[in-house]
């Protein structure tokens, strides 16, 4: 599966990155908000691994844009905000799963499933 992934932390994009790989998933980065769109927009992932908080364009407006243009693109929260405190505009943005840092290993769970489903036949 082919998976975009956003943070501005540049060494936790790569932990990531580097996670997702070890799980055979192909991997697209961008280190702020405003590459993520067009990454989507051009490259098509299947899913985005975000942070909330990202540079140049927060991780709500950049998960609006991508559900707007790409509406198959399954929107994954990661982020260290509370819960409490931005789940509901989240979900509102267009996040199907929300994962709080530090827990990449629910983050790879998700991905598994969303590949299980897709290679289920209809």
């Amino acid at each position: 599966m082919l998976v975009a992934l956003a943070d501005d932390n540049a060494d936790l994009l790569t932990t990531l990155s580097m996670l997702i790989q070890s799980d055979g998933h192909q991997v697209l980065t961008a280190g702020h908000g405003l590459e993520l769109p067009e990454i989507v927009q051009l490259l098509r992932p299947q899913a985005v691994v975000l942070d909330l908080r990202l540079k140049n364009m927060d991780g709500l407006e950049a998960c609006r844009r991508i559900r707007r243009d790409s509406p198959d693109t399954v929107c994954i929260a990661f982020t260290g905000l509370p819960r409490h405190l931005c789940y509901e505009q989240a979900i509102e943005a267009g996040v199907e799963h929300f994962v709080a840092k530090p827990h990449a290993q629910r983050v790879l769970s998700i991905l598994a499933s969303l590949g299980r489903e897709r290679d289920c036949p209809l």
